[in-house]
């Protein structure tokens, strides 16, 4: 059904990519739609770090912004980007 898929978070839900990537819940699913972009994990640094949420909040890629997403699927304070880096522990 997807090219790609991740675990779950502590929040429930799990990124999902088709074009683009998206996140279904534990019933599988899709909650927020599959309209973004995320960084892979495993590169420089940052490479313990989580993709997808992380205490209510995912970072992402729309229309050429990074943004932080919420877990019903708005964007935070409706702010987009230029960068923004990955969480840390």
């Amino acid at each position: 059904m997807y090219d790609d898929v991740e675990v779950f978070s502590a929040d429930g839900l799990a990124p999902v990519k088709s074009k683009d990537w998206g996140f279904i819940d534990v019933n599988g699913k899709l909650v927020i739609p599959t309209n973004y972009q995320i960084t892979a994990v495993g590169f420089g640094v940052f490479r313990d770090e989580d993709k997808g949420f992380v205490n209510g909040l995912a970072r992402v890629k729309a229309n050429k912004k990074w943004c932080f997403l919420k877990t019903d699927g708005t964007i935070l304070g409706n702010q987009y980007f230029d960068n923004a880096e990955l969480f840390q522990k």
